[in-house]
């Protein structure tokens, strides 16, 4: 912005130059034409006519230029009249011709563009016309040459006020671009800022899923630096839950079979102390039935360490929930026939189909449905219904008339090796089955809820 005003006057002030030693050389072919002689005088080459002589030349065209009638529309500025002015001072410095009639007599000798030129070099000044309220004026100066001697100066003042109406238009089209300019800069940045950061908050919550225990996979990310980051940041994170994973799974297991193995070994301790056949035969049953149980926490161990530990499931499968449920239901009506169960199914009017592992999916809901199985009583209910819920989303409900959970147990029943004890045996299970049915229905981007309802438990899986 600040070089915009002194640029602007630099190529007036050039055309200017022109215009005057285009005045002047016209002024010096007339004196020629005239025969007009410089007269040396006190050490200065004086030419007495030569006001006379100017004016005779220059008033005429003067005159007639402030009759011409135009409109020029230049750019933003509209030109109606020529502001030009000259005036002519002989070599001593004094005017002796002015275009505007108002320094005539008056010396100029002091100011620099007559000053300089009367030394033979160039002379220009930028002043005031008259008052000290105008907008001030170029004056630009070429010498009056006679006989290759100096004897006046021709002065050509342009005003600055149409000169500022053009710096001003610059200006406020400098201002323009600049903050179009600065508007194009911040996209650019706010478009950089959004292909950087949106990796990086991909990344975030790709590792705020794992710490929270989920499988994601692996996002897709365009920046390599970035995507490197991250793989270095699974790897690591891999490493870390392995050593924790391993560490927990010992005690947790250590714990989890102390109890069985106590009894087994209890119960064969006894045995050597010789009992009774009625005894014997308790004892051989309750080491049969403790070493099943330790034999179930492995094999559930296994599965669950296996889906913990894979970073998700090939879910390339098409699978119709009804048809699906029905087969779950047809591998336990068996065991609800010989418990005594009322049982009813009512399956979705349309057909239901996602994408999935049907391996794993019916791995799921199996143990679902003996889930409910086993905490239902003779004579007690079990429904299964599937429908599409308000949202229009997939929806498996199992209902069965049991005793409610209690409710310090509601939160609990995800968690590894937490169990109930069942209604009909007593005893608990694994406590790792609920634990599978969630990390399989992670992988299928469903949901599960099991709550208290209607003198009863049920559970709802939603397929989002």
């Amino acid at each position: 912005m600040i070089t915009i005003r002194p640029r602007y006057l630099e190529s007036v002030e050039e055309s200017i130059n022109d215009t005057a030693h285009l005045l002047s050389s016209f002024v010096e072919i007339d004196l020629i034409q005239n025969k007009a002689k410089p007269i040396f005088v006190n050490g200065t080459w004086m030419l007495p006519n030569l006001g006379s002589l100017v004016k005779q030349r220059l008033n005429p065209m003067f005159q007639n230029v402030q009759n011409h009638k135009f409109n020029a529309r230049i750019y933003s500025l509209t030109k109606t009249t020529v502001d030009t002015q000259v005036y002519v001072t002989d070599a001593k410095g004094i005017v002796v011709y002015d275009s505007h009639h108002f320094r005539t007599g008056l010396d100029y000798s002091k100011f620099n563009d007559v000053l300089l030129t009367l030394n033979d070099k160039y002379g220009a000044r930028s002043s005031k016309i008259q008052s000290e309220e105008d907008s001030g004026a170029l004056f630009v100066s070429s010498a009056i040459r006679l006989d290759n001697k100096i004897v006046g100066v021709l002065t050509v003042i342009k005003p600055k006020s149409s000169v500022n109406l053009f710096i001003e238009d610059a200006r406020q089209k400098f201002w323009n671009l600049s903050i179009l300019i600065a508007g194009l800069i911040f996209l650019l940045f706010l478009i950089l800022v959004f292909y950087t950061i949106r990796p990086i908050r991909k990344l975030s919550d790709y590792i705020s899923k794992i710490r929270l225990g989920q499988s994601p996979t692996f996002p897709r990310i365009a920046i390599p630096e970035i995507r490197d980051l991250g793989r270095e940041m699974e790897h690591l994170i891999s490493e870390l839950e392995g050593r924790k994973y391993i560490e927990n799974y010992i005690q947790t297991f250590t714990h989890e079979i102390r109890s069985p193995l106590t009894s087994i070994i209890a119960s064969s301790e006894l045995l050597q102390d010789g009992v009774s056949e009625v005894q014997m035969k308790n004892l051989s049953e309750n080491i049969q039935s403790e070493s099943r149980r330790i034999q179930e926490i492995i094999d559930r161990l296994l599965e669950l360490s296996s889906l913990e530990n894979s970073k998700g499931l090939d879910l390339a499968d098409t699978i119709e929930l009804n048809e699906l449920c029905k087969d779950i239901v047809q591998t336990c009506m068996p065991e609800i026939q010989k418990v005594g169960i009322q049982f009813s199914f009512q399956a979705s009017e349309l057909p239901l189909i996602i994408k999935g592992n049907v391996f794993y999916l019916r791995f799921a809901l199996l143990n679902l449905f003996r889930n409910a199985i086993e905490f239902t009583d003779r004579d007690h209910h079990i429904q299964i219904s599937i429908t599409h819920n308000k949202s229009k989303q997939a929806q498996i409900q199992i209902y069965n008339e049991a005793d409610s959970i209690p409710e310090y147990a509601l939160d609990k029943i995800w968690n590894k090796f937490y169990s109930l004890p069942r209604k009909r045996t007593g005893r608990k299970s694994s406590g790792l089955g609920l634990a599978l049915v969630k990390q399989v229905l992670n992988y299928h981007n469903a949901s599960i809820q099991i709550e208290n309802a209607n003198k009863g438990v049920m559970a709802t899986v939603i397929f989002l």
